[in-house]
């Protein structure tokens, strides 16, 4: 029979919560399941009386009996490693039925509402607790992917959405409950030489309803909604796809013609709320806005803003308007040339004199950008306005950040909180938060976990899923440094579908381009492969960029991972502008790395690339590569040289100082020892090696320990020794050829035949255009261990050394 839907499941030390679609632990730590593993797991839950089979569990999962058989391999094994903890593979929650599919076995309790406690708002995030990347601190092809993405994050979030100061901007007291809004770009009847008008009056109008203290979805997000939902801006919204899209209750539409010589604005709501509807008449239009909305707005009962401009040639001027319509549109040229060529009196105001400096950001000129914000910090004209001060302090956050000056970051960041004070400041203390987080990461990430999670509730607050997406990622990227790796997937799945629903091509390309890295870190080759296809799409769709060079590195390394060697060179050949014996001037670590993996690029080059800045950076790209120059050496009959490289590679760790490097350097210190006969040392420095992989929860750093010191184990014929390394990765061999391969290798020396053989399928069913090994695939001679004829240890000398 089929359970009825609980609104909690309660196994082991377990609570599978339906509604949140979490799993609470009892030492008081959540995670969010991203949607497969969620619904795989409640599938075989609910139908715990019986055996579900594979293509059963794929239907209700995927919705595509296609799917293939490994994908759901890969969702199993993951559900095992969040449930079971350390329990043995034989005491797992989900059996394994041979030839058919899966049952749940463990005991079940089901749980209503009122036993279900709700977790604290600072713990029930999702994903545990958001968190930011540690931009120092992960500087390898997957930690230089948490750069592009953090820096990207944080110029979005705290520059590109601060160039207009009504963004976020607090309603007045007391108004929380009232419904939130998205007010459209404003529709004209006009000619496209008044097309500024579109975004410009939508600003003025957002002005006058939030100081009534209507709620109001940020300019950017409201804007992000409209080009979501149609091709065009000029057309006429489609407001049912904006509101299914939007947070927001209603919708405020806005037109704007002429009517005998004078300006005519209208605006009325649609969706669910009561119909309003306004016109406001004046010679000018930017005065007809304005009246507009303030009729609008008593009609609606809010409390009207005394003064504000509501008479004509009061207020904001028009040059200010139509320079806040080119910063909205991110059109940074037109904001420099409309400022620029203003009279020297308006070129000083305030407000266009911080737009200046976000003109040069948004062109690469940092040092401009930086001189113009701190020369207005300076002046006294902010000291009565601390909301733009906070935006000229965030600008600059942003400025040193680019820079790499984490430290200048963190005390400007600080600086616009100090000055925000207790105001609500809606999305602009939201990116203060952001920018302290990103400066602190690496030295107290669980203090940057808390200002990503306060960040978040206020962009979800103020309705900004865009930004809320964005903080998302954000949060994913340093789940992902921290090896956090299954709190960082549903993190990041969300981003992309929310960055997909908005048409946020780039923030999707690097986004997704985590989630395949996350993939490929836990040993799921085919789960990577799965989301390869979008990710070439976006490639082709993108401009240049350095996150669309790493993408298509990620792309060629997906294809490797899977056996598809020769579209993984040809990948690889246009990822970018150099040779492929070349190094990437992107991403050269990442590219000569691959091209050595492929065969393409030459043993010197790779050197070469070690020797240079990138050789430097802190990651487990730089450390396997010096273990693959330890191994070079080593094959070369040169242990001096490999020596050498080993040595070169503990300094390394030891500077950079981060768990991955240490690992590395470990295995390289291993192989060395190994060649040198040191057999109490190599003994130390590979269980040194395992212990980190072991604590950093990365399967694929735990593969690569495993895959050597198997190795070394075999040759010294201590065959149980060897067994145990292999099992550490037992479970990634039904989806991964290297773990699969390790177990052929050792299934092979032991002399297991019926395990062997298994082996053996499964390599090659992974292999794609890989070889396994011609010795392994010859039948080994069974063991007397292996048969059970043993009567004594004496007789099976090669079972211990």
């Amino acid at each position: 029979m089929t359970h009825e839907v609980a609104s909690a499941y309660r196994f082991g030390a377990c609570t599978l919560v339906v509604a949140s679609r979490e799993l609470r632990r009892d030492d008081g730590s959540v995670v969010a399941l991203a949607p497969k593993l969620f619904d795989a797991l409640a599938w075989l839950i609910r139908h715990r009386d019986r055996a579900v089979g594979r293509d059963e569990l794929i239907a209700a999962v995927w919705g595509d009996a296609g799917t293939p058989d490994n994908l759901l391999a890969q969702v199993i094994a993951r559900l095992r490693r969040l449930v079971d903890g350390d329990a043995p593979a034989a005491d797992s929650a989900i059996r394994t039925v041979p030839r058919f599919g899966y049952r749940w076995v463990a005991e079940v309790v089901e749980l209503d509402d009122a036993v279900v406690s709700p977790v604290p708002a600072a713990a029930a995030g999702e994903g545990d607790r958001p968190s930011w990347p540690a931009v120092v601190a992960a500087r390898d092809r997957r930690g230089l992917a948490a750069w592009v993405a953090g820096l990207a994050m944080l110029a979005l979030l705290v520059a590109a959405g601060s160039a207009w100061w009504r963004d976020g901007e607090a309603p007045r007291a007391g108004t929380d409950a009232r419904p939130l809004a998205v007010l459209l770009p404003v529709e004209l009847a006009v000619g496209d030489d008044e097309a500024w008008m579109r975004l410009g009056l939508m600003g003025v109008i957002g002005d006058r309803l939030q100081a009534a203290g209507q709620r109001l979805v940020p300019d950017e997000a409201s804007l992000a909604l409209v080009r979501a939902t149609q091709s065009r801006l000029e057309a006429p919204p489609d407001v049912a796809r904006v509101l299914a899209l939007s947070p927001a209750v209603f919708a405020i539409r806005a037109q704007a013609r002429r009517v005998d010589g004078r300006w005519q604005v209208s605006l009325a709501t649609q969706g669910d709320v009561d119909d309003t509807r306004s016109i406001g008449e004046a010679d000018d239009a930017i005065d007809a806005a304005r009246l507009a909305a303030d009729r609008f707005a008593a009609k609606r009962g809010l409390e009207v803003a005394p003064g504000g401009g509501t008479a004509a040639g009061t207020g904001p001027g028009e040059l200010l308007v139509r320079v806040e319509a080119a910063a909205l549109a991110a059109d940074g040229a037109r904001v420099r040339r409309l400022v620029e060529g203003a009279g020297e009196a308006e070129r000083n105001a305030p407000e266009l004199r911080y737009l200046l400096g976000w003109a040069a950001f948004e062109g690469g000129d940092l040092a401009g950008a930086e001189a113009r914000y701190a020369a207005l910090l300076k002046d006294d004209v902010l000291v009565d306005q601390p909301l733009l001060r906070a935006r000229v302090l965030n600008g600059l956050a942003n400025v040193r950040y680019a820079r790499g000056d984490l430290e200048g970051t963190r005390r400007a960041s600080d600086e616009a909180l100090a000055v925000l004070g207790t105001q609500d400041a809606g999305v602009e203390r939201a990116r203060a938060l952001v920018g302290r987080a990103a400066a602190t990461s690496r030295a107290t990430p669980d203090a940057a976990r808390d200002d990503l999670a306060l960040a978040r509730m206020q962009f979800e607050a103020a309705g900004d899923r865009l930004g809320l997406a964005r903080a998302e990622s954000a949060a994913g990227v340093l789940e992902m440094a921290a090896g956090r790796l299954h709190e960082a997937l549903p993190l990041f799945e969300r981003a992309v579908d929310r960055f997909a629903a908005f048409g946020d091509l780039h923030d999707e390309l690097v986004t997704r381009t985590h989630v395949v890295h996350v993939h490929l870190l836990l040993l799921e080759p085919g789960a990577a492969l799965a989301g390869e296809a979008r990710l070439a799409d976006l490639v082709a769709q993108v401009p240049p960029s350095r996150a669309r060079a790493l993408a298509r590195l990620t792309r060629a390394e997906v294809l490797a991972a899977n056996g598809r060697l020769g579209l993984a060179r040809r990948v690889l050949a246009e990822a970018c502008t150099a040779s492929p014996e070349a190094a990437c001037p992107e991403w050269p670590l990442q590219h000569a790395w691959l091209g050595h993996v492929l065969g393409v690029v030459r043993e010197d080059a790779l050197d070469a690339v070690l020797a240079g800045p990138a050789g430097s950076e802190p990651g487990r790209d730089v450390g396997r590569a010096r273990v693959a120059r330890v191994r070079a050496r080593l094959a070369q009959g040169d242990v001096g040289a490999a020596r050498d490289v080993a040595g070169g590679a503990q300094a390394w760790a030891s500077r950079v100082g981060t768990a991955d490097s240490r690992t590395y350097a470990d295995l390289a210190e291993a192989l060395v020892r190994v060649a040198e006969g040191d057999e109490a040392g190599a003994s130390a420095a590979f269980a040194g090696a395992s212990r980190r992989a072991t604590a950093g929860r990365v399967p694929f750093d735990v593969l690569r320990v495993a895959e050597a010191e198997a190795d070394w184990h075999l040759a010294r014929e201590d065959l149980d020794a060897a067994m145990l390394a292999a099992a550490r990765v037992a479970d990634a061999a039904r989806v991964d050829f290297d773990a699969a391969l390790l177990q052929l290798r050792v299934r092979h020396a032991v002399g297991q035949v019926d395990p062997w053989s298994a082996a053996l399928v499964r390599a090659r069913s992974l292999a794609g255009e890989r070889e396994v090994p011609a010795g392994l695939a010859a039948a080994p001679e069974a063991s007397a261990v292996a048969s059970g004829e043993a009567e004594s240890p004496a007789a099976t000398p090669r079972s211990r050394r």
